[in-house]
This record gives C-alpha cells, sequence and structure tokens, in this order.
C-alpha cells in the first residue's frame, strides 16, 4: 500500500467509526421508540389493542365483494375505534 492510500485510509476511519456509532445510536433509539410506542398507542384505542394486518385485510376483501354494491362516497376506518367522527 502507497503513502497516500494509507493517507486516504486513515482519514476514513474515524468518519466509518462515527457513522456506525451514529447508526446504532439512531438504532437504538428507534428500538426505544418502538418499545415506548408500541406500550402506549393501545391504551388510548378504544379495542384496547393494535390491530391485526388480517383484519385490515377483511375490511378490504369486504369493499372488495358484492356485498359493498351498494354503500357510495363513504369512508370506513380500520383502526380500532381511535378515530370517532
Amino acid at each position: 500500500m502507497s503513502s497516500s492510500e494509507s493517507a486516504a485510509w486513515a482519514r476514513m476511519l474515524p468518519q466509518t467509526a462515527a457513522s456506525e456509532a451514529s447508526r446504532r445510536v439512531r438504532r437504538l433509539h428507534r428500538e426505544r421508540w418502538e418499545r415506548i410506542w408500541y406500550r402506549r398507542v393501545p391504551k388510548g384505542i378504544p379495542m384496547g389493542r393494535l390491530g391485526e394486518p388480517r383484519e385490515v385485510a377483511d375490511v378490504v376483501r369486504f369493499l372488495c365483494g358484492p356485498g359493498a354494491s351498494y354503500p357510495t362516497g363513504q369512508l370506513i376506518y380500520a383502526n380500532g375505534g381511535l378515530v370517532m367522527y
């Protein structure tokens, strides 16, 4: 390795270590926020829990099926009562 290549590597190492540390810190903050979010949000939902993807899929299946041939211009919320108008 030439001296110019060595110098280039030497300049990159602190930046690489700093960016790796920064990524780790961001990941830890995101994981902590997710743990807090998953503990607190269900308490504010009238159903008392987060919805499952299959429950939203059931709403979509209904809207795409023959049973939903008459409703027009409606907003249908699949949110466990979080938003009620």
